[in-house]
């Protein structure tokens, strides 16, 4: 990561929010089954459409 070349302060927080940033939507998948769910539901409709639009 860019912290660990920089090894300056903001760098290092900055990456830990980047972190955070990518974690926290797992975070609320894992203790949310319904919002995984409709999630999941919502990819597959979107999927869907994007196949029907390619014909």
């Amino acid at each position: 990561m860019l912290s660990s070349v920089l090894n300056e302060k903001r760098a290092i927080h900055v990456n830990i929010q980047i972190m955070r940033t990518y974690t926290k939507p797992r975070e609320l998948m894992a203790t949310h089954k319904d919002l995984k769910q409709t999630i999941e539901q919502l990819k597959n409709m979107t999927s869907s459409f994007m196949l029907y639009l390619k014909r």
